[in-house]
């Protein structure tokens, strides 16, 4: 049994499964939210007024992936970039890693 739960864990990792359920439960309720704004929204303005809600927000969701620029990735890199710089720091400041390759 101990050996199917490391399997297990080999394959999906707890953290990404906490995380990819959380993920689905935002999207899934991202989108209710959305048919619900959709349903008030139809009942509460005209039919022109929802026709100019309707095409700004279309407007509005193609011109997203332009406005990004790549920013989500230049964060992501800086990060990873940071991360290793503390961990080399972090290597040089040890005592021991110094001793095992003959520094002391």
């Amino acid at each position: 049994m101990r050996n199917v739960a490391s399997l297990r864990n080999l394959l999906v990792p707890e953290g990404i499964a906490r995380d990819s359920t959380l993920t689905l439960g935002s999207n899934l309720a991202g989108g209710f939210l959305a048919i619900l704004f959709l349903a008030i929204w139809s009942r509460a303005l005209s039919l022109e007024e929802f026709g100019t809600v309707s095409l700004a927000l279309a407007v509005g969701n193609l011109l997203r992936p332009l406005l990004d620029l790549g920013i989500n990735n230049a964060l992501i890199q800086g990060m990873a970039y940071s991360t290793a710089r503390k961990d080399a720091r972090r290597r040089l400041r040890s005592t021991s890693w110094r001793r095992r390759h003959g520094w002391s």
